[in-house]
């Protein structure tokens, strides 16, 4: 488990979450491969809610938040965003560089992880496994 901020400040752990599968998704605004992706899970954040919660976590900000927000804004993606201000889920996950993706079923085990950009289509191999998980 870990907590992180959303958009407005407000603690989120990731046990918030439990009983439905989760993606995991961290990045930073300043990382080109983090970029060339970002617009799929904007998209399929929306397509697939209701069934799949995505954590678009940011990370390596340097505490400043409103840049981060700004470059959402000004690319008009509405997946939730979420920053690891205490760097516990970088802690809690290991992760040294980004992008970095972690799939989770709903009974809370790791299905997949994954370092680097991806395609959508990637994205939705990945998603059709984490919803087949749900299902078995």
């Amino acid at each position: 488990d870990f907590s992180m901020t959303d958009r407005d400040g407000n603690t989120v752990k990731l046990s918030d979450f439990t009983g439905q599968p989760v993606v995991i998704n961290f990045w930073a605004q300043w990382c080109g491969p983090c970029k060339s992706e970002l617009p799929h899970f904007d998209k399929l954040a929306k397509e697939y809610d209701g069934r799949v919660k995505f954590l678009m976590v940011n990370i390596f900000y340097d505490g400043k938040k409103e840049k981060t927000l700004d470059f959402v804004s000004q690319n008009g993606y509405t997946f939730p965003l979420y920053f690891d201000d205490a760097d516990s889920a970088v802690s809690a996950y290991g992760i040294s560089s980004v992008p970095e993706t972690i799939f989770i079923s709903s009974d809370g085990k790791i299905t997949a992880k994954r370092v680097g950009a991806m395609s959508e289509s990637t994205i939705r191999k990945y998603l059709t496994q984490l919803l087949r998980e749900k299902t078995e």
